[in-house]
């Protein structure tokens, strides 16, 4: 029973990271989108 708890809080928290990954990435997408288009209008 414990070792059924320990993976699962693994998964959990792998798939917290995988998620939490993949806001960073469409952040620094957005943002070099914007750095592009900035230096487009100079």
């Amino acid at each position: 029973m414990k070792n059924i708890l320990v993976i699962g809080m693994v998964i959990v928290a792998i798939g917290y990271m995988f998620v939490m990954m993949k806001n960073n990435y469409d952040n620094v997408k957005q943002t070099n989108e914007k750095i592009s288009q900035q230096k487009k209008i100079k």
